[in-house]
């Protein structure tokens, strides 16, 4: 099936939401971390902080993502070889 029918199909996750979880795990790993070691950050070490957590959690979803895809055009491909092999015999 050509890739272009693929992007008829409704996302299934809402990246919006995505992103308010990666911020909130961002700072709720940063509080944890000076909760540990009983100290506070000062605030320019907790913006980088948040900055390279945010941007390593973003890494994996971004595979992620790409590798959703690939599922999703295995699907496709899979359907299409299915239907057609059913044709085929059926029409001897």
């Amino acid at each position: 099936m050509a890739r272009d029918s693929m992007a008829n199909i409704k996302l299934a996750v809402d990246f919006k939401v995505v992103a308010e979880i990666v911020d909130k795990l961002a700072l709720i790993e940063i509080a944890s971390y000076e909760s540990d070691h009983d100290i506070t950050l000062d605030e320019d070490t907790r913006t980088e902080a948040e900055s390279a957590a945010k941007a390593a959690m973003w890494e994996i979803i971004d595979s992620l993502r790409e590798r959703r895809m690939e599922i999703w055009q295995r699907l496709f491909d899979v359907a299409d070889k299915a239907y057609r092999e059913h044709i085929k015999q059926r029409a001897g």
